[in-house]
């Protein structure tokens, strides 16, 4: 996106780092119109050698949320193996239709709070026309996340909330370790 601004003449992107080195020609545009057209990627910019003042405020959001999402996600998989394993057979119905509903508990606010940043970049990315690997992502925790309330309200069994939370759960741990 930012390549085929006028006057960009080059752009290398470090996607480990999370960095971009952009070379551009003054003459033809300004630097805020470059950093526009990052931000409307949901991306932010900090200039080079800048720290972002913010950025310890942001880390701690991102601590909180992964904390979340990894508790979800445990009591998820504890709740989802009595499933996966035929212990709700023995359980009497009243109990048993409780599952599901404890199951989408657990993963509603670890789908939209925990994943809402995942959900934004992927949305803004598809809003440029430049998909990046938040909507490969976004798509999957989205599609778990809806089929299993299809089968809820069908009265199923197969319940995918476990992928939905599994998926948020570690993209915030890698992109805490990143």
């Amino acid at each position: 996106v930012v390549g085929s601004e006028p006057g960009v003449a080059q752009v290398r992107v470090l996607y480990a780092s999370d960095t971009a080195k952009i070379y551009y020609r003054p003459e033809q545009i300004v630097p805020e119109k470059i950093t526009d057209a990052i931000h409307r990627l949901g991306y932010k910019t900090s200039p080079r050698g800048g720290e972002d003042p913010n950025a310890s405020t942001e880390d701690r959001s991102l601590l909180l949320k992964m904390g979340v999402a990894l508790f979800a996600m445990m009591n998820v998989m504890m709740f989802s193996y009595v499933l996966y394993f035929g212990y709700i057979v023995d359980l009497p119905p009243e109990v048993r239709s409780l599952f599901p509903f404890i199951l989408l508990g657990f993963a509603t606010p670890t789908v939209f709070w925990c994943g809402a940043q995942i959900h934004k970049r992927a949305w803004r990315s598809v809003l440029a026309m430049t998909p990046t690997m938040e909507v490969l992502f976004s798509t999957g925790i989205l599609a778990s996340y809806v089929y299993s309330i299809h089968e809820m309200i069908r009265g199923g069994d197969h319940f995918y909330f476990d992928t939905c939370v599994s998926l948020t759960a570690l993209l915030l741990v890698g992109k805490f370790i990143e």
